[in-house]
């Protein structure tokens, strides 16, 4: 699902508008339930939001700060991996 924003909105707000649609056709993505989302979209306002209107769980995939460099995040490679296939 993709929605078009002007680039001053918030991410978290962006969000909702994609949740909307998405809910929208929710007989198509019936079996949707975890949804993996960077650091952005972590705060528990925003994830409460999420599970009480849409019944979905979002789950913030962050990396360790504490380690330097290139580090393969779990859950978030597999994204990477399927835009990249895109181009």
């Amino acid at each position: 699902m993709v929605v078009v924003t002007a680039a001053n909105v918030p991410e978290r707000a962006g969000a909702k508008l994609v949740f909307a649609r998405l809910h929208q056709i929710r007989n198509w993505v019936h079996r949707l339930a975890v949804i993996w989302v960077d650091g952005g979209y972590q705060g528990q306002h925003f994830i409460r939001f999420v599970i009480d209107t849409y019944r979905w769980i979002v789950e913030p995939v962050m990396r360790k700060d504490v380690i330097k460099g290139f580090v393969l995040v779990p859950q978030r490679w597999k994204v990477e991996r399927t835009f990249g296939s895109f181009n």
